[in-house]
């Protein structure tokens, strides 16, 4: 199953050691990897579909100095949807003006297809972030109400197994 990453900071940092920790986690999850930043208030994705752990580009983030407060990772192990870029996490979406980042691990099944945003990809966890983008602008959801968020995420959860992070930055 995939494993996700996610570090939060009252300042910016650099992921440099925990990513490159993270980053042998591949050898479990060969069919993708990708970290997600924000920068400026703008969400940063670099993700690929190949092993984070034999990656030259996942081995050169090592070297750049990235500085952030929030840092979401995923390596993956394909249960829904081919191995490629589109099915690679985290997934990036516009909400309310700003840039959202989401990665999930698990499985999901009989979902919906969203009505506004429609995935880029095939995989039940992109599937899932349109339609709780979607259900939050259609119920006017902000991201400070935790507990509709939360029940929300619940009864997606009867769909199957669910672990996942997102942020706005």
């Amino acid at each position: 199953m995939c494993e996700l990453l996610a570090l939060a900071f009252n300042e910016p940092v650099t992921a440099r050691i925990s990513f490159r920790g993270f980053q042998h986690r591949g050898g479990q999850n060969p069919d993708g990897w990708g970290l997600a930043w924000f920068s400026d208030g703008k969400a940063i994705v670099c993700k690929e579909p190949v092993a984070a752990n034999t990656s030259q580009k996942a081995s050169q983030l090592q070297t750049k100095k990235i500085y952030s407060s929030i840092f979401i990772g995923h390596v993956r192990y394909a249960t829904c949807g081919a191995k490629s870029p589109e099915n690679t996490h985290p997934f990036k979406q516009t909400f309310d003006g700003s840039d959202v980042v989401f990665a999930h691990n698990g499985t999901l099944h009989g979902l919906p297809r969203p009505e506004r945003r429609k995935p880029k990809g095939e995989t039940d966890s992109e599937n899932a972030f349109c339609l709780l983008l979607d259900w939050m602008e259609k119920e006017g959801v902000s991201f400070s109400d935790f507990h509709r968020i939360e029940k929300w995420l619940q009864e997606l959860n009867t769909h199957g197994t669910m672990n996942l992070l997102f942020s706005d930055g």
